[in-house]
């Protein structure tokens, strides 16, 4: 029986299928299904108990807190420095493998960003392959004076946050919330509106010293309609640090991922 549990046994149903192949949890009525038990020399398959507390999950205990907030501040503060990483693009025609570049630059002094004085610093990435089309992008970004992102720009979006993107101070595995929201125009202008990006995150499990911050951004047309979507995910430590290990573009005929 899974250790990591304290479990409540107000509920034990035994059949004897072995349909199940991993333990499955049913959150709306705290149900966990078990494949087998073993008691003593007895083994019962498909249990069904009723969960009473979770005491851990990945190693890391259920009620230790992260402070994603001040992670995120200390990340757009120092950048990521340059970095080689393998690259996969699927299309729907091919699957191509190869290398990419990847560096965010330390902020930068103050400059003034849809009217308010703003950080900066920038994104750039390489995609190389040898059978399918190489490409390069960098996009400035801009940071409020607590290290939130107001906006950011590259050679097609100009995108502005829709007031004030935050993350909690005090986050365990399991949490999720929407990280904010920004509109995307051809340029500073605004007078073209491109569509809208709602970003959300969620903490997921990872080692006994760090968990997983996710964050997928889901873009939308001007029309509401989903056209692609980003999911960067970074390893959030104790010591309110985090690192990039991941980020993954999915659009309707392309898939590209860096880790």
């Amino acid at each position: 029986m899974n250790k990591l549990l304290k479990l409540i046994f107000s509920c034990v149903v035994f059949t004897w299928s072995s349909a199940w192949a991993v333990d499955t949890y049913n959150p709306a009525n705290g149900q966990l299904t078990i494949p087998a038990v073993q008691v003593g020399s007895s083994i019962y398959n498909n249990v069904v108990i009723k969960v009473g507390e979770i005491i851990s999950v990945g190693g890391i205990e259920a009620t230790t807190s992260f402070n994603p907030y001040l992670a995120f501040q200390k990340f757009s503060k120092l950048g990521h420095p340059k970095s080689t990483l393998s690259v996969i693009k699927t299309t729907n025609s091919e699957t191509c493998n190869g290398t990419g570049i990847f560096e965010i630059s330390p902020v930068s002094s103050s400059v003034a960003f849809e009217g308010q004085t703003a950080y900066y610093s920038t994104i750039s990435t390489s995609e190389n392959f040898t059978t399918c089309t190489s490409r390069t992008n960098i996009t400035t970004q801009y940071f409020s004076k607590d290290f939130m992102p107001l906006g950011r720009v590259d050679s097609s979006n100009y995108s502005v946050y829709i007031g004030t993107a935050t993350l909690p101070k005090s986050a365990i595995v399991g949490d999720s919330g929407t990280f904010g929201t920004f509109n995307r125009y051809t340029d500073s202008s605004k007078k073209f509106y491109l569509g809208s990006t709602v970003i959300s995150y969620s903490i997921e499990p990872d080692t006994q010293s760090s968990v997983i911050l996710k964050f997928i951004y889901t873009e939308m047309d001007a029309n509401g309609a989903i056209t692609s979507s980003e999911i960067p995910k970074y390893r959030l430590f104790l010591n309110d640090t985090m690192d990039l290990i991941s980020d993954i573009y999915i659009s309707n005929y392309t898939t590209i991922e860096f880790k």
